[in-house]
């Protein structure tokens, strides 16, 4: 079915507001926005006589950046945002509870990382399994309930390590928070290939109107070896 002219007004009024804010505006708006999905499915489970979680603070992403942040720093290991936050930064309005940080993680040194996050969070390795795009990961559970769980993935290769490399420094709170750049980003959603990657793609490319480099997204995707669906979703 075609879409109206109404929607697709109300899309593009949307899209245009949202492209006007700052990263770091549509960080913080983003994290109001996931505090407020939250409580309104917990409003929802408890109507139907469920027990739920209830998070109470917009902020409470933020303090869980700011404190995984803090350890990664302390331990000097190499990092950057990426996930649904990033691709927040990048102007695709959605919301993700899950954090995504991308880290240069040696493996002799995955359990001095789990020392460090050891107070506030249930920190663990977990392997990935066959059919999983990633070969594992840091996972740490928040002791609160009402903080959110950080996955760090380890870098794999020249194509990561690049990436961190190129990443782009974005205030919030009196906190700086690296960024893979948009390019990076669309390329490793595009070599990760699930639905919502593939979404999350092409709705980049599609807010930022062109408003970044063209010849390091191609370079990007030939490291990843996904420049025919950069080409798919561009069709």
């Amino acid at each position: 079915m075609a879409e109206s002219r109404v929607r697709r007004q109300k899309r593009e009024s949307l899209a245009a507001s949202w492209r006007s804010l700052t990263p770091a505006q549509r960080l913080k708006r983003a994290a109001v926005m996931t505090a407020a999905g939250l409580k309104l499915r917990a409003a929802g489970l408890a109507s139907r006589g469920k027990a739920s979680i209830v998070r109470d603070a917009a902020s409470g992403p933020f303090h869980d950046i700011r404190r995984v942040l803090a350890v990664l720093r302390q331990l000097d290991l190499p990092h950057a945002l990426i996930g649904g936050w990033a691709v927040i930064v990048w102007g695709f309005l959605r919301t993700s509870e899950d954090i995504d940080i991308l880290i240069d993680l040696p493996a002799s040194r995955r359990r001095e990382l789990i020392a460090a996050l050891d107070e506030d969070y249930e920190a663990r390795w977990l392997e990935g399994g066959e059919d999983d795009p990633v070969s594992g990961l840091v996972r740490a559970a928040p002791r609160s309930m009402d903080r959110f769980p950080v996955d760090l993935l380890p870098a794999r290769g020249s194509a990561d390590r690049g990436a961190l490399a190129r990443a782009v420094a974005v205030t919030v709170e009196g906190v700086s928070i690296p960024v893979v750049s948009a390019e990076d980003l669309i390329a490793m959603k595009l070599e990760a290939g699930g639905g919502q990657d593939y979404e999350d793609a092409r709705r980049l490319l599609e807010v930022l109107k062109g408003g970044f480099n063209e010849a390091r997204l191609t370079e990007a995707c030939r490291e990843r070896r996904a420049l025919d669906r950069l080409a798919l979703i561009r069709r």
